[in-house]
């Protein structure tokens, strides 16, 4: 049986994988432009994301949730740290959190296009 609720790819996650990703991506654009001083947001979102991984039946969105966690932990940790690294290596750990993040969100508008607002709304 081939499943595609979501709009996505046939199997690729049920409507229910898809209804968790929208209630994250609705957390993920609330999140823009809060205070992310000392990570625990992001840290805390990690952890949900994380969650909902273990909860969706679907092996793509699970491993596109998990990578997604996997960038939040790592921003959290770089914000929560003051790094004596130098420049060069704290802004590579920055982009490769943030294409686990950014990268990862375009994965699962892939995935489940209408879990996100059309780019018009």
């Amino acid at each position: 049986m081939i499943i595609s609720s979501c709009g996505g790819e046939p199997g690729s996650a049920t409507a229910t994988d898809c209804e968790i990703v929208a209630e994250l991506s609705e957390e993920f654009r609330a999140m823009d432009g809060r205070d992310q001083t000392g990570g625990d947001i992001n840290a805390r979102f990690a952890e949900k994301v994380r969650a909902a991984a273990h909860s969706v039946s679907g092996a793509q969105v699970r491993d596109e949730l998990t990578t997604w966690a996997e960038g939040f932990s790592t921003l959290s940790q770089i914000q929560r740290t003051h790094s004596s690294s130098p420049v060069a290596d704290e802004r590579a750990q920055l982009m490769e959190a943030g294409e686990a993040i950014y990268g990862t969100a375009d994965q699962l508008r892939s995935t489940c296009p209408n879990a996100w607002p059309s780019a018009s709304g």
